[in-house]
């Protein structure tokens, strides 16, 4: 083994556990080593085998794809999460109110769940949950009587 190959393979067993396999030979390239010195090097501290090629990750997920982090390449995305997330809070307020004390409860405990389980995936879908923890009881609270007419049954004039 000559002087050479000794010194690359000193320098791969340094450093193989901070930096990649392909950037530490572009480094000892650009260093001026032979590139049949630094093959062999390679060969000798990391076996026979292909380099790897790390995985990709997906790029555009789907509006209901919860299971990954997402990804926010455009500011409608970030909107349209919020939106949902506020719009889902208000929906959800509504259908509670159905059972007095217990359905306001079993939303806010839900919207707790919501927001800590979506905290880490989709950061925006969280704020609408959580500007609708505020405002879903609010709106969600006057939407059935609207839609059903006691609202303006009992607050109008004749």
């Amino acid at each position: 083994m000559s002087e050479n190959i000794k010194k690359i393979t000193e320098y791969l067993q340094e450093n193989k556990s901070s930096f990649s396999r392909e950037s530490l030979a572009d480094t000892l390239s650009k260093a001026g080593y032979n590139l049949e010195d630094i093959s062999q090097g390679l060969s000798a501290v990391y076996g026979n085998r292909q380099a790897e090629t790390p995985a990709i990750p997906p790029t555009l997920t789907s509006f209901w794809d919860f299971q990954t982090k997402k990804t926010y390449f455009d500011s409608s995305e970030k909107w349209m999460d919020t939106l949902s997330g506020l719009a889902f809070s208000v929906v959800f307020a509504a259908l509670s109110n159905i059972i007095p004390i217990l359905g306001i409860l079993f939303f806010y405990a839900a919207m707790i769940f919501l927001i800590v389980f979506f905290s880490n995936r989709r950061s925006f879908m969280t704020m609408g949950f959580a500007f609708g923890l505020i405002i879903g009881p609010i709106i969600g609270g006057m939407l059935p009587e609207v839609v059903g007419g006691r609202y303006l049954m009992y607050n109008s004039f004749f």
